[in-house]
C-alpha cells in the first residue's frame, strides 16, 4: 500500500507540475490539471482494488439447486450387516477413479498386495454417523462408524481389536436407503483423513451385546473431513458390489 501511495503522489505531481510550468498556464488550466490528477488517481485506486477483489473472489456456501421431498421414496433407516474396511495407507489414490470433487468414487484401487476386509455383523449391530463440525471460519465434517465384534478369541484380540486400536482406516458401509439403482447405497467414510479408534469396550454383563466387543471408529480429534462423505457407485448395485468384493483378501490367503 505504501508503494501505491508513492505512485499516486508522483503521478499527481507530474500532472500539476506540467500545468503550472506551462507558459499558457492560467487558473483554469491549473484547476483542470488538479481535476485530471484526481480522476487519474481514482481510476488507479479502483483498478487496483478491483484486481484485488478478483483475486480473492469466493462463492463458499452459495446454493444453486433446489430439492423436493419425495413422498413415494421415503428414507430407510439402518445399514446392511456387511461393512468393508481398509487401511487408509493401502489405498492407491493415484488410480482410484471417479468424480471426486462431486463426491462420487466409481472405483477404489488398492496398492499391490493390499486388500479390503469385510466385517459382517448381526441385524443393526453396525451404524454410521456423519456430523457437521462447527468452525470459527468454516465448517467441516466428522465421520464415525460404530460396530460390534462378536468374537473374543486370542486371534481376534491380537489381529482385530488391537489393530483397530492403533490404525487409520477408510470404511464403506451399505445403506438400506438405496436410492435409484443403489446410487446412494455404498457410502465411504474417512476418505480424507481416515477413521481411528475412538472407543473399544467389552462389558461382560452388557444385556445387549452379551459381552461382545463394542467399537467406534471416528475422525480423530483435531482433524476433520472436508465433506459429508463420498458415494461409491458405478452403473448399478451389481457392478458396484462386484468391484468392491474383488478387492477382498482372497479366501485362500
Amino acid at each position: 500500500m505504501k508503494k501505491i501511495g508513492i505512485l499516486f503522489a508522483l503521478a499527481a505531481s507530474l500532472f500539476i507540475g506540467a500545468a503550472v510550468a506551462s507558459p499558457q498556464a492560467t487558473d483554469s488550466v491549473v484547476a483542470g490539471a488538479v481535476v485530471t490528477s484526481v480522476l487519474f488517481i481514482g481510476s488507479l485506486v479502483v483498478g487496483k482494488f478491483a484486481g484485488m477483489n478478483r483475486g480473492i473472489a469466493m462463492t463458499c456456501g452459495a446454493i444453486a439447486v433446489g430439492l423436493n421431498a419425495n413422498c413415494t421414496t421415503k428414507p430407510v433407516a439402518n445399514l446392511e450387516v456387511d461393512v468393508y474396511i481398509m487401511n487408509r495407507a493401502d489405498i492407491d489414490l493415484t488410480t482410484t477413479s471417479g468424480n471426486i470433487s462431486g463426491r462420487l468414487i466409481s472405483a477404489i484401487a488398492m496398492k499391490s498386495g493390499k486388500y479390503v476386509y469385510k466385517y459382517t455383523g448381526l441385524k443393526t449391530s453396525n451404524s454410521s454417523l456423519i456430523q457437521m463440525a462447527k468452525g470459527k471460519y468454516s465448517n467441516n465434517w466428522i465421520h464415525s462408524l460404530a460396530g460390534i465384534i462378536f468374537d473374543n478369541t486370542a486371534e481376534t484380540k491380537e489381529n482385530i481389536i488391537e489393530q483397530f486400536a492403533q490404525g487409520n482406516f477408510v470404511a464403506v458401509v451399505r445403506n438400506k436407503w438405496k436410492g435409484t439403482d443403489s446410487d446412494q447405497e455404498f457410502e465411504v467414510l474417512g476418505w480424507d483423513v481416515g477413521l481411528t479408534a475412538d472407543s473399544q469396550e467389552k462389558k461382560s454383563d452388557d444385556a445387549d451385546t452379551q459381552g461382545a466387543w463394542k467399537q467406534t471408529l471416528k475422525t480423530q480429534d483435531g482433524e476433520v473431513e472436508t465433506n459429508a462423505g463420498y458415494i461409491l457407485w458405478s452403473t448399478d448395485q451389481t457392478t458396484t458390489l462386484t468391484a468392491l468384493e474383488a478387492l477382498l483378501l482372497p479366501a485362500s490367503s
